[in-house]
């Protein structure tokens, strides 16, 4: 079976989120790599959702076999411990903070022949979007 990892922060789970995992699954048995708290912080807020509350949640979806924390933002700690087949994420992190991390991603991928799937961006929706409409500034 091939493996399948999707890095989250999940800090405010919708349906763009729902859209990569059941992609994942079509490919393979998936690894949710969780951002812990500290790992968001370090490149936006501090989440609403503790980490083990998310944890839960993640964990209640359908076809994600296993979450390990994701204790930064770089995916290469994690993808060296389990060298998936595939990294799924969506097309959001070609571009800002997250661009070096993308690359990274892509430089592990080249060590055991793994791929890097992007799927569109699920437009009108984010977790930062949703924390303005609960009123967080």
């Amino acid at each position: 079976m091939k493996t399948v990892y999707v890095g989250l922060c999940a800090d405010g789970l919708h349906h763009g989120h729902i859209n990569i995992i059941e992609r994942a699954r079509e490919l393979g048995e998936v690894t949710v790599g969780l951002l812990t708290d500290e790992a968001i912080a370090s490149y936006k807020r501090y989440p609403l959702i503790k980490f083990e509350d998310r944890r839960r949640i993640i964990a209640n979806i359908v076809g994600v076999e296993l979450i390990v924390p994701q204790t930064t933002l770089d995916y290469v700690p994690n993808l060296l411990r389990f060298k998936p087949d595939f990294v799924i994420h969506g097309t959001d992190w070609a571009d800002g903070v997250q661009r070096e991390t993308r690359q990274n991603v892509l430089d592990a991928l080249k060590i055991w022949g793994g791929q890097l799937v992007e799927l569109p961006y699920t437009e009108n929706i984010s977790s930062t979007d949703l924390k303005k409409y609960w009123g967080e500034k």
